[in-house]
C-alpha cells in the first residue's frame, strides 16, 4: 500500500473533501492511502522557528499541498515559507515526491474579492511550493496553462462527484424554485449578474428563490457586520464589501429564502432538500474565474437540478445550457425553462447523465492514480 501525506487538516471542507479525502476514498483498493497533517500550531512550534514532526514522513510516498499550502494560523505565527521549504527538502531527502494540488489559480485572486487581505498571507508559502513541486494535479488546463511549471508535469484531474451520497431532489415542492448554492462573499460579483434577471422574472410569474451558503448570518446580519468593519478598511476591501452588502439587501427585497453554511457532510442531502427546478451558476469573466471548475453544476446535476450558467470558463462547453450575461438573456431563459416541465426534465437527466459519465469519481480514480503512480515513478 503506496501512502501519501495530504498537508491538509484532518476535518474535510468542501474543497479538501473534493480534491483530497473523495479521490482516496476510492484509491484503496488501487493500492494507496492518505495521512493528513493532523498537528495544532502548538504542535510545531519550535524554539527556531515552525518545524513539523519528521515522523508524519514515515512510510510516505507523495506530499500533496493543497492550494493555501499551509492553515491560515500558521501563517501569522512563525516562518511559514521555511516550514513550507523544511519540509519539501525533508521530503525529498526521503525519496517522496511533493506534489501542489490547487483548484484555483489563487496568485490571480482579484483584490476586490472581500477575503483578499486573507488570501494574500498565503502567497509566499504558494511560490514556494511552487518552486519545489516535482508535478502539479489541477482541476482544469486553463489552471495547468496559469501556472508556471517551466516542464514540470502536470496532471489534469477533473473535481467530480460520488453519486452514492447525493439524494434526488424530491419534485414536490408545488412552485418553481430557483437556487444558487456555493461559498462566500468572493462570489457576490457572479450573484448581482444574476439579479436583474431574477428582478424581472419575479415581476412576470411567481418564483421562489434559495441561497445556500454564502455566509454563516442571516443577510441581513451580514450585512451589519460587514458595515461595521469599513471604518478605516482599504478602498478594495469597501468597495467588495459594498458589493456583498448590496447583493444581501437586493435578495432580501426578492425575498429571497437563505440557508447559511451548514456542516459539510450535510450538504449531500440539504442541497437536494432545496428542490430546485433551476441551479444558477452565473460567472464574472476574469482571469481567475476562467481557472475555476465546474463543479457546482455536478453538484445540481448529480440531485436532478437543470442548471443555467454564464457562457464563460469553466461553464462553457460543459454545461448545455450556458448563456450570455446579458440580464434579458437569462430572464428569457429562466422564463423559458420553468414553463416547460417536460423539456427542462429531459434537460435535467441529459445533464446528470453527462456528470455521472464525465465526472463521476467511481471512474476518475483511475486517472488519479496513474497520475501517483507517474509522480512516484519519477522519483525512483
Amino acid at each position: 500500500m503506496k501512502r501519501a501525506l495530504a498537508f491538509i487538516e484532518p476535518a474535510p471542507t468542501p474543497v479538501t473533501y473534493v480534491r483530497f479525502f473523495q479521490p482516496f476514498d476510492h484509491l484503496r483498493d488501487l493500492g494507496w492511502e492518505m495521512r493528513t497533517l493532523g498537528a495544532s500550531i502548538d504542535a510545531i512550534r519550535r524554539p527556531d522557528g515552525l518545524r513539523l514532526d519528521p515522523a508524519l514522513l514515515d512510510g510516505v510516498d507523495v506530499v500533496i499541498f493543497p492550494q493555501n499550502v499551509v492553515p491560515y494560523d500558521f501563517m501569522n505565527t512563525g516562518d511559514a515559507v521555511g516550514l513550507v521549504e523544511r519540509f519539501c527538502a525533508d521530503a525529498k531527502a526521503r525519496g517522496a515526491a511533493v506534489v501542489y494540488s490547487p483548484d484555483d489559480a489563487i496568485l490571480d485572486t482579484d483584490p476586490r474579492n472581500p477575503t483578499y487581505d486573507l488570501v494574500k498571507l498565503s502567497f509566499p508559502s504558494v511560490r514556494a511550493v511552487i518552486a519545489a513541486a516535482d508535478a502539479f494535479f489541477v482541476t482544469t488546463q486553463r489552471l495547468a496553462d496559469a501556472i508556471e511549471t517551466t516542464g514540470r508535469p502536470v496532471h489534469v484531474l477533473q473535481n467530480a462527484i460520488d453519486p452514492s451520497l447525493w439524494r434526488d431532489r424530491p419534485r414536490r415542492s408545488g412552485e418553481w424554485r430557483v437556487g444558487w448554492s456555493g461559498g462566500g462573499g468572493g462570489h457576490a460579483p457572479d450573484l448581482l449578474l444574476a439579479l436583474p434577471a431574477l428582478e424581472v422574472l419575479r415581476r412576470r410569474q411567481p418564483v421562489r428563490l434559495f441561497v445556500q451558503g454564502f455566509s454563516n448570518s442571516p443577510l441581513r446580519e451580514m450585512a451589519k457586520e460587514i458595515e461595521a468593519q469599513l471604518p478605516g478598511a482599504s478602498a478594495p476591501f469597501r468597495e467588495a464589501s459594498e458589493r456583498v452588502i448590496e447583493l444581501a439587501r437586493r435578495l432580501e427585497d426578492l425575498g429571497a429564502v437563505h440557508v447559511p453554511f451548514c456542516p459539510f457532510a450535510e450538504l449531500f442531502r440539504r442541497l437536494p432538500a432545496l428542490d430546485l427546478d433551476i441551479g444558477l451558476c452565473p460567472l464574472e469573466d476574469t482571469p481567475f474565474n476562467r481557472c475555476k471548475s465546474a463543479n457546482k453544476f455536478s453538484e445540481y446535476a448529480v440531485t436532478g437540478s437543470l442548471t443555467l450558467a454564464s457562457d464563460v470558463p469553466p461553464y462553457a462547453g460543459e454545461v448545455s445550457t450556458a448563456l450570455p450575461n446579458e440580464p434579458a438573456v437569462w430572464a428569457d431563459a429562466l422564463e423559458y425553462w420553468l414553463r416547460r416541465r417536460e423539456e427542462r426534465e429531459a434537460e435535467a437527466s441529459r445533464q446528470r447523465e453527462f456528470v455521472l459519465r464525465e465526472r463521476n469519481i467511481e471512474t476518475l480514480r483511475f486517472r488519479w492514480a496513474a497520475a501517483l503512480e507517474a509522480v512516484v515513478s519519477s522519483r525512483r
